[in-house]
Order: C-alpha cells, then sequence, then structure tokens
C-alpha cells in the first residue's frame, strides 16, 4: 500500500541520512516515519529502529518531555507490531525491550513531573518577584513625589528676601495664662519666661551645642519646670522638640541663600546649628519637613543651577 512505501521509503532514507552523519535530517525521516505509521497503524517491524533512534537522540539532549514521548510510541508500535508479525518478535533485534522501555516510561513520567513543578515555581516565583519589583518601584515613585512636594512646599513658605526668625513662642493669652495658674505659674512669672524665650530665640540661643533644659533655665535665670512648662504651654511640644523645630526652621531658610553651608557634609551641618551627630540632625529634619537634609540640599542646588544667571555686560 502507500502506507507501506512512504513508511519504507522514510526509514531507509533516514538510515542513509543517519549513515551519512546528517543526523538531523535523519530524525526528520524517522518522524515523518511515525506520522505515517499513526494513520494506518501497520508498519515492518525493522522500522522500530527509527524509535530507537529519536529517543536516543532526546535522552542525550535530556529532552525529557521528547523522550518520554517517544518511549511512549515505540511502546504502542511494539503492542500493534506484535500482534501482526507474532512468529518474527521474538526474532527482531531491540536494543529496548518491553521491560527496559516500561521502566524507561515510568521514570521519565517521574522526572517530567518534578521538572513541571519547577517549572510552575520558577513561573510563580519569577512573577511574584515581578508584582513585589512593581510595588517596590511604585512606593519609590510616590515618596519621591511626595518628596518633591514638600520640597516646593518649603520652598514657597517664607519668600527668601523676607524670612523672619524661626520664632515659635507665641504672645502669650488669657487662656493661656489661666491653664498656667492651675500648674502654680503664676502671670508674672510667666511673662517673664515668655520675654526671656523671645530675646533667646532672636539673639538665636538655640544654636549652641550641648543645649539642655537645665542649661537653659540656668541661663534664663528660672528653674527646670517652670521653663517645661511655659515652653509646652505656648507650643504644646517638649523643650527638647522646641529647641529642634527652632533649629530645624532656621537652617531650612538659610539653606536657601547660603552655598558655604550647602557644601558642608550632613554631619558638619548639624553640628553648626546645634546637634551632635547626622542621625539626631536627620531625624529631627525628617520629623519637621517630611523629607531628609540630604535631599534638601540636592534639590536646591538643582534649583540653584536652573535659576537665569545675571548677565554681564563689557563696557
Amino acid at each position: 500500500s502507500t502506507g507501506d512505501v512512504l513508511i519504507n521509503g522514510y526509514y531507509y532514507l533516514g538510515k542513509t541520512k543517519s549513515a551519512r552523519g546528517y543526523t538531523e535530517d535523519a530524525l526528520k525521516c524517522y518522524k515523518k516515519v511515525d506520522s505515517v505509521f499513526g494513520i494506518q497503524q501497520y508498519a515492518y517491524p525493522d522500522v522500530r529502529e527509527g524509535y530507537e533512534a529519536l529517543i536516543k537522540h532526546y535522552r542525550s539532549q535530556k529532552d525529557v518531555f521528547n523522550h518520554l514521548l517517544y518511549v511512549e510510541k515505540l511502546l504502542r508500535f511494539d503492542s500493534i507490531v506484535n500482534k501482526n508479525y507474532i512468529y518474527l518478535s521474538s526474532n527482531i533485534h531491540r536494543e529496548y525491550d518491553m521491560q527496559n522501555l516500561q521502566s524507561q516510561r515510568d521514570r521519565l513520567k517521574t522526572a517530567l513531573i518534578r521538572q513541571e513543578a519547577v517549572g510552575y515555581w520558577w513561573k510563580y516565583g519569577l512573577l511574584g518577584v515581578v508584582v513585589l519589583f512593581s510595588i517596590v518601584l511604585s512606593f519609590y515613585y510616590q515618596k519621591q513625589k511626595r518628596y518633591k512636594d514638600r520640597f516646593h512646599q518649603l520652598l514657597k513658605k517664607v519668600p527668601q528676601e523676607e524670612s523672619p526668625p524661626p520664632t515659635i513662642i507665641q504672645p502669650q493669652n488669657k487662656e493661656i495664662s489661666a491653664d498656667m495658674a492651675k500648674v502654680g505659674v503664676t502671670t508674672e512669672i510667666m511673662e517673664i519666661i515668655t520675654a526671656k524665650l523671645k530675646r533667646f530665640e532672636e539673639r538665636e540661643g538655640f544654636l549652641q551645642a550641648g543645649l539642655t533644659l537645665h542649661t537653659l533655665s540656668k541661663s534664663l535665670k528660672t528653674n527646670t519646670t517652670y521653663l517645661s512648662k511655659v515652653v509646652n504651654a505656648h507650643t504644646g511640644k517638649s523643650f527638647s522638640n522646641y529647641i529642634n523645630d527652632l533649629r530645624i526652621a532656621y537652617v531650612v531658610e538659610r539653606l536657601k541663600t547660603d552655598e558655604r553651608l550647602r557644601g558642608l557634609m550632613v554631619v558638619d551641618i548639624g553640628k553648626e546649628i546645634g546637634f551632635g551627630n547626622a542621625n539626631s540632625f536627620s531625624k529631627a529634619f525628617y520629623e519637621h519637613t517630611g523629607i531628609y537634609p540630604s535631599y534638601y540640599i540636592r534639590m536646591l542646588e538643582k534649583e540653584t543651577k536652573k535659576a537665569p544667571q545675571p548677565k554681564i555686560y563689557k563696557s
């Protein structure tokens, strides 16, 4: 029949190609043998060598899927051909007998399941990494946008030419006086301490390094209890937060115009306004402004470069 002619033709053509070293062409011929066999379900037993060649090839390539595919195709080939050629089946040279093939098939199925499991974890693991990276990237851009918005708010908060001293202590009022009286501070004492704090701020005494509630109360000739209560009544803050906010408000404005200060290390800027180390300065700056000093300085430098330079005319 035509099918027999095609099967035998492709099979012997494949053997010829293989003998001449054209392995890929030989494998194509053996696959065509399998295609025709799949349709007519009939072939001569010697064509079996084509399946063995395909199994060898895919085993050497460590291609588990195709290795298993052609093991199963050979098992099917044997089951059909053995029925038609019972008298020949025992005389045919078989590199792979039935038991060997079934053992291979079982091992390959197990290997394929493992391979698919690894592929599954790789696939979804990679997907998880991509999702996580997207979230981190989105968070980063949102954070950068927040930082940029806060920077521009700081930049526009007070015009550079009209920057007043960063006064936090506000004028006293009747409600504050009444609250202070409840905790044992008379109106007279409060007025004296408030006036001294106003002068302290105007003279930028908050820039002194190592300033504490004890040292300032001693300098203002009062006690720590009264000073702490007056500061809290006027600002709603602890003494340390009050001092830190004065320093940060001061440095925010000064950095806008002081190129020398912008050129210093963060730790040196902090020391110049009274902080003992870079960490305490950065933390206070962030709490007051919502951004870090390094970012603020970097953005100020960019704004400075963008600003139009004055033209110099030659006489």
